[in-house]
């Protein structure tokens, strides 16, 4: 079984009905960006965040079913 017919099965059960063709477009627009931050003096690296695009509730719902959403990420926005 392809893991996006997985998916879908997954979000279908959980009582979202929604396309295979939707599923994948709202979970396309979800975007994870990393904030670099300039380095402090001494420190070998930069500091940075991870966060995500601003999300609908939908995307939310889906990123929760799917068990997606890491929760040190923060949504942007």
């Amino acid at each position: 079984m392809l893991l996006r017919a997985l998916a879908h099965r997954r979000v279908k059960e959980a009582g979202i009905d929604i396309s295979m063709k939707r599923l994948l477009a709202e979970l396309d627009e979800i975007k994870e960006v990393i904030l670099l931050y300039p380095r402090k003096r001494g420190a070998n690296t930069e500091p940075q965040d991870t966060v995500l695009s601003k999300t609908s509730e939908l995307q939310q719902s889906l990123l929760s079913i799917l068990h997606v959403k890491p929760e040190e990420i923060v949504p942007l926005g």
